[in-house]
């Protein structure tokens, strides 16, 4: 497990993408310009500490996902809970039809 700027980027352009926001808006919400959102999505540049706070604060994350991708039991059973949730909601409605 180590740093990878590109994987690092890549995994902040997902987050941003899910959370529906372009890099304009995300720039907006975090005071960061989208010229410098760009550049770390693509692994131009590497994030500043800074940078990864207030993206991890905004989009809910840890430092560890950010920087090596290791996610927490928490975050996982979240996304578990999340997932049989939406599967309860789509038995739902297919009893429905």
């Amino acid at each position: 497990m180590c740093f990878n700027p590109v994987e690092t980027g890549e995994r902040i352009r997902r987050l941003r993408e899910h959370l529906g926001y372009s890099q304009t808006q995300l720039s907006e919400k975090i005071n960061f310009s989208r010229s410098y959102i760009s550049k770390v999505e693509v692994g131009i540049r590497i994030p500043s500490i800074d940078f990864l706070m207030e993206v991890s604060d905004f989009a809910g994350v840890t430092l560890d996902y950010l920087i090596v991708g290791k996610r927490n039991e928490k975050q996982i059973n979240q996304i578990k809970k999340e997932i049989n949730s939406l599967i309860d909601a789509l038995y739902c409605l297919e009893k429905k039809l």
